[in-house]
Order: structure tokens, then sequence, then C-alpha cells
């Protein structure tokens, strides 16, 4: 599921240089050996020094590509635009792919993660992914095209329950980069959202109950490379759990508050 725009054969290519924000997360790690298995060199930052040396060490011993990577913390302009600074003017940037971000469950009354956590989630989800944004956006000057991908979530389109803060934060910045497709585009820089549900590997670790259609991270990082190789605006995945928010969201609120209820095993309120 997605918007899709092709791209000729010879745009198709897998970037040469790219630069992932977030690299030490679960997806972002798995986007980091997809991307390296293609012959492209990385740049990558994330919140996790040791897990990123730990990644870029895996990577360097399975594929012949130049791995650099930094301790970032997205929540930082200066640290982040001195990273961008320094990987980005180095050598010519392809793709820039967001993944930073963090999730997490409610808090105990069942109704909203705590002020922490909501707190956290703006500062890094939106702000921080919006403020690579900026940073990409200053690489790609015009003189050669650029992708940037960034990811989203399945919770963009309707909001989770589960997760309202969490849900907010992944649509303001699906809406963000909705809102810049067109203005980029006369800039040669295409965008590609890539929305997925749920990851198993999280559901293994006990991340919450109800997680249906999961997938494992490497198979969402190779339908994310793809689709951007492919030139697409927007990724859904997987197609059941894409197809079942896209028929919630057609639903009045209350129907569909109800329906939620009935296939998730959460109590619902009755309206006021």
């Amino acid at each position: 599921a997605g918007s899709h725009c092709a791209l000729p054969a010879n745009r198709r290519r897998p970037p040469g240089h790219a630069i992932i924000v977030g690299a030490a997360g679960q997806l972002g790690a798995a986007l980091a050996d997809e991307l390296a298995a293609s012959g492209c060199d990385l740049g990558l930052c994330g919140l996790d020094g040791p897990a990123l040396a730990t990644l870029a060490d895996r990577l360097r011993g399975r594929h012949a590509v130049d791995i650099r990577h930094e301790e970032v913390d997205v929540t930082r302009p200066a640290t982040l635009a001195a990273f961008f600074s320094t990987y980005g003017t180095s050598r010519p940037v392809d793709w820039v792919v967001i993944s930073a971000g963090i999730g997490g469950a409610r808090a105990h009354d069942g109704v909203m993660e705590d002020a922490a956590t909501a707190e956290r989630m703006v500062a890094v989800n939106l702000a921080g992914a919006l403020t690579a944004l900026r940073l990409a956006l200053d690489l790609f000057d015009g003189s050669r095209p650029g992708r940037i991908v960034v990811i989203a979530s399945l919770a963009a389109y309707i909001g989770s329950p589960e997760s309202p803060v969490y849900a907010a934060t992944k649509a303001g910045l699906r809406a963000a980069c909705l809102s810049l497709r067109p203005a980029l585009a006369a800039r040669d820089v295409g965008v590609t959202i890539a929305n997925p549900g749920y990851l198993a590997d999280r559901v293994a670790d006990g991340a919450a109950s109800w997680r249906p259609f999961a997938i494992p991270a490497d198979e969402a990082a190779r339908r994310i490379v793809k689709a951007a190789r492919r030139g697409r605006a927007e990724i859904a995945f997987p197609w059941q759990m894409a197809l079942l928010v896209r028929l919630l969201a057609s639903l009045p609120v209350r129907l569909r508050e109800r329906l939620y209820a009935r296939i998730s095993g959460d109590p619902v309120a009755r309206d006021a």
C-alpha cells in the first residue's frame, strides 16, 4: 500500500552514501544492514554509543563499505547539526534516513503516557526528527538529486488508544513530510514516508499484548528500502494492518472505537 511515482531505471540504483539518524534503534539498525548490503557507505548516529559501535563493527565485517558513527542526541540541535556537517560535507550524500524515535506504553491509569514519557516522545519523535529533516534539506541544495526517508507509523493515520502521544508525534511528522513534498520535488529531492505496523522483535520483548500481523525488523527494512528506491511517496505495511487501519479511518469515530475495542480486547467507555 502507498503512493507511487516510478523513477527512471537509472535513478533506482542503490544510494552510494547515506546518513541514518536513529541507527542504534531496532529498525534503524536493520535499515543500516540493508543499505550496507547494497554497497552503501554509511554515516550512523544515535543515542546509544555502544550499540552503534557494535553495529558498525558488524557491518564492516559483513560488507565492504565505509561505516562511520557518532553518538548523537537528536534533541540537541547543535550536536545533530555538527554530525550532519561532518558526515554530510565529506562526500555527497544520496539519502538521509530519519529513523529516530521512541515508543512507549500507557501509564498505569491506562489512559495516556505519563508526563515525562510524553515530553520525551515529542522531543525525539517530532522535534528531533524535524530538526534532522531541516538539516537534510540543507544537504540537498539542488545540485544533485537526493532522497529523504522518514519513518512514521500506521498509528499516524488514526491514532492509537494504546499510546496517544506516540501516535500524535508520528501524525505530526507524517503531515510535515507530506506538506514538504511538492516544494522538495522542485529541487529534485524525493521524500518517502514509511508507515510500518508492529515489529515482531518488539512483540517477543513483551512490548504490548495486542500486536497483529507483526513482521521482523529486517523484513520491514527491505520493504522500506525497496519503496524508496522505486521513488514511492509513501508505504504502509503490512498490507493486512494497513487495510484494517484505513477501513477504521473511514468509519465514524464512535463506531471505530467500538470496533477497535472488540478486535483488540480493550474496553471502551460508553459515549457521553
